[in-house]
């Protein structure tokens, strides 16, 4: 009666990003600490490259990337973004918690402001499906 599984949705994260646009959000709770903006950042990906556009004021940023499916329910994100001259880089675990949803951990490696290296989490959804 108390097992996870048996409450838990049944879902898998995507097997390839290639082709596929993905809403961010992040966390309220880490506004003052986040990487990137409070709000709605949607992300299109191609084989190895990503764009992404902040939704709430059009700021537009791209980069490469590289995904990892870890297990059906688990995938790892891995980034190389590019701001004119700046870098970051940063990671982000996927969790699904149904077929076109889940969450994230955000996990900065390395980037222009400090600290270098900082965490937050957000919820992902699936926009297309192919």
């Amino acid at each position: 009666m108390f097992s996870l599984p048996a409450w838990a949705e049944i879902c898998d994260v995507p097997k390839h990003l290639n082709g596929l646009t993905l809403l961010f959000t992040v966390d309220e709770e880490y506004g003052h600490f986040s990487p990137d903006p409070i709000g709605v950042l949607q992300t299109s990906f191609s084989k190895e490259n990503f764009s992404t556009q902040v939704v709430q004021n059009n700021h537009h940023f791209i980069g490469k990337y590289t995904y990892l499916t870890l297990d059906d329910d688990l995938a790892k994100l891995t980034i190389r973004q590019i701001l004119g001259p700046r870098v970051i880089r940063y990671s982000m675990t996927l969790v699904c918690t149904s077929q076109k949803a889940g969450y994230y951990i955000y996990s900065q490696i390395e980037g222009p402001r400090l600290p270098h290296i900082r965490q937050n989490t957000g919820n992902y959804m699936i926009r297309n499906i192919k």
